[in-house]
């Protein structure tokens, strides 16, 4: 991702906002193509693949798109216990 730093300021120029790697696809894609690059003695092919697809799913950056969360009581997070109508055989 590091890589395609420069080609993003390239785009960033041409548009609103600042864009960055959707991090979340592209290790979505680097699990698929992860064994290739094991595997083969020359990786440069399917890392420029790789970068193609990085480069194909970018995300703005918006400033002031963080809200606070709103915490949920602690009663919610633990387990239901349903009660039996049997009593255990041991």
């Amino acid at each position: 991702m590091k890589e395609n730093e420069d080609k993003l300021k390239e785009i960033s120029k041409q548009r609103k906002y600042e864009y960055q790697i959707n991090r979340n696809i592209a290790l979505g894609h680097l699990k698929n193509h992860i064994i290739e690059l094991f595997e083969n003695n020359s990786p440069d092919d399917i890392l420029t693949k790789l970068n193609a697809l990085f480069l194909q799913n970018i995300e703005p950056i918006r400033n002031g798109r963080k809200y606070p969360r709103k915490s949920k009581s602690k009663r919610k997070k633990r387990r239901f216990n349903t009660s039996t109508n049997y009593k255990r055989a041991i």
